[in-house]
C-alpha cells in the first residue's frame, strides 16, 4: 500500500511518535544501559606500568656520621602481579616490591648499605642484605620467608669499623672490608616499588632509630619523602605512634 494512501488520523498508519508509555520504557532501558556501561568501565583494572617509586622516611641530619639504622615491622603480605622468581631474587626482571632500609653514604646516593624483605609473585618472598657501590647493587645474602609474619627487628649498624646486618638479633652478614669504612650521611626506611599495580597494605615501620659515630641508638621521627601526585600509587605518613612511619601502595595510609 502506498504511503500516500494513509491519512494522519488513519489508525492503520505507522505512527511517527511514541506513546507516553513507550517513552517511559525506552528511557528506563537507556538508563540501565548507561549504568551497566559505567560499571563495566569502572571495573576494568588499571594497566600495569613499570615505575620506580618510594614511600620512605628519612633523616634530616646531613653530613653527620650516621652508623646505624633500625626499625621494627612485619613482613607484609604484598600482592604482586605474576612474574618470575629468579635464582638470585634480589636481581632480575618482573614486578617486585621491597620493605627495606638504607644507610646512604654519599650525596648522590650511589653508595649505600641495605637490608629488608623483597616480594615477588607467588611465594617468592625473601629477606636480603647487601650494599651498593658506584650505583651497582652487590647482594650478599637472602633467605626465604613466609608472609605475613612478625613484627621483626631489622638493624644495620657499624661497630669497630665493621658493618653488621641483623634480623631479630641474628647476625646475617658482617662487612669487614671495603665499604666497612663508609659512614652514613642519612638513613631511610620504607617501601620501594617497581610496579604500578602492586597492592601493599598500609604497614607501620616502628621504633625508628639511628646511631651516630657508633654510639647508642637514638629515636628519630622527622623528615620524610614519598612519591605522590595524581598518578602515584604510593602513600605514606608519620604514624601517631612515636618514631613510626606508615607506608603502602594502592591503599590508604
Amino acid at each position: 500500500m502506498a504511503l500516500s494512501q494513509y491519512r494522519v488520523d488513519d489508525p492503520g498508519r505507522p505512527s511517527s511518535r511514541l506513546t507516553t508509555a513507550a517513552r517511559s520504557v525506552l528511557a528506563r532501558v537507556l538508563a540501565a544501559v548507561l549504568v551497566v556501561a559505567a560499571l563495566l568501565t569502572f571495573a576494568q583494572p588499571a594497566s600495569a606500568v613499570q615505575i620506580h617509586q618510594y614511600s620512605v622516611a628519612k633523616t634530616n641530619f646531613w653530613a653527620y656520621e650516621q652508623t646505624g639504622v633500625m626499625t621494627v615491622r612485619p613482613d607484609a603480605d604484598i600482592s604482586v602481579p605474576a612474574g618470575v622468581c629468579p635464582p638470585d631474587p634480589t636481581q632480575g626482571g618482573g614486578p617486585v616490591a621491597y620493605q627495606t632500609q638504607w644507610v646512604i653514604t654519599n650525596e648522590t646516593a650511589t653508595n649505600w648499605l641495605e637490608m629488608g624483605t623483597l616480594h615477588r609473585s607467588g611465594s617468592c618472598d625473601y629477606h636480603f642484605w647487601g650494599y651498593g657501590e658506584n650505583d651497582v647493587w652487590n647482594p650478599y645474602g637472602w633467605e626465604p620467608v613466609s608472609v605475613p609474619s612478625g613484627p621483626l627487628y631489622f638493624q644495620i649498624y657499624r661497630v669497630g669499623g665493621n658493618w653488621n646486618f641483623d634480623i631479630q638479633g641474628v647476625d646475617k652478614w658482617n662487612l669487614a672490608q671495603g665499604a666497612s669504612t663508609w659512614a652514613g650521611i642519612r638513613v631511610e626506611v620504607g617501601l620501594e616499588t617497581w610496579e604500578s599495580t602492586i597492592v601493599a597494605p598500609a604497614t607501620d615501620y616502628t621504633n625508628l632509630s639511628l646511631t651516630r659515630a657508633e654510639g647508642p641508638w637514638i629515636a628519630w621521627d622527622s623528615g620524610y619523602t614519598f612519591d605522590s601526585g595524581p598518578t602515584s600509587p604510593m602513600c605514606g605518613r608519620w604514624n601517631p605512634l612515636p618514631s613510626a612511619w606508615r607506608a603502602g601502595e594502592n591503599t590508604s595510609c
